[in-house]
């Protein structure tokens, strides 16, 4: 009888343990929770958010993550770009901080960097984007601000999007619910 693996079984465990491991870091779960993300320990979960500009007008949809370690990571229904107006990103990768937590809400602010791809007339650079949120713990609805800034293009190897964000670009405001399953 023949196997319908295309490997033998050892390959096939080391390849499982390889992928098992892999998910065990990146999920965050092998590192210690910070103390100072404590009081805002309630805000880890994913959010389906609505970005809209500063005139209130739709931008996106986005999917921001909180984990317990403070990784923030950032998912943008407009990672393809638009031609014309703005290039295609990355997935957006970064920390948050725990600003306290007030009667029914609990705020914290984040940083995602990200970046922004080339074209054949702009070269690469890094997008910064500095969220400001609050959760309701009611409602369990998250709102807040965004602010993106980008490195000056073509100078990936000498931008400090960390310390030296660039310019702001665009302010934005987002709403969201925490995604749950029922």
């Amino acid at each position: 009888m023949s196997s319908v693996w295309p490997f033998d079984g050892t390959r096939y465990l080391a390849a499982s343990a390889l992928i098992a491991s892999t998910l065990v870091a990146a999920s965050g779960s092998g590192q210690a929770q910070d103390a100072s993300l404590e009081p805002c320990a309630v805000l880890a979960g994913t959010y389906l958010t609505t970005v809209t500009d500063i005139e209130d007008v739709f931008a996106s949809r986005g999917l921001i993550t909180f984990t317990a370690d403070g990784s923030f990571l950032v998912n943008d229904s407009g990672q393809g770009g638009t031609p014309g107006v703005f290039q295609p990103f990355s997935l957006g990768q970064g920390a948050w901080k725990c600003n306290g937590k007030q009667a029914d809400k609990v705020k914290a602010e984040a940083v995602s960097l990200t970046f922004v791809l080339p074209s054949a007339d702009q070269p690469q650079s890094f997008g910064r984007v500095d969220y400001r949120a609050e959760l309701d713990l009611k409602t369990q609805e998250i709102a807040g601000s965004i602010k993106l800034s980008f490195t000056r293009e073509g100078d990936l190897e000498g931008a400090d999007p960390v310390n030296t964000p660039g310019p702001l670009f665009e302010e934005f405001e987002f709403v969201g619910k925490r995604v749950i399953v029922k």
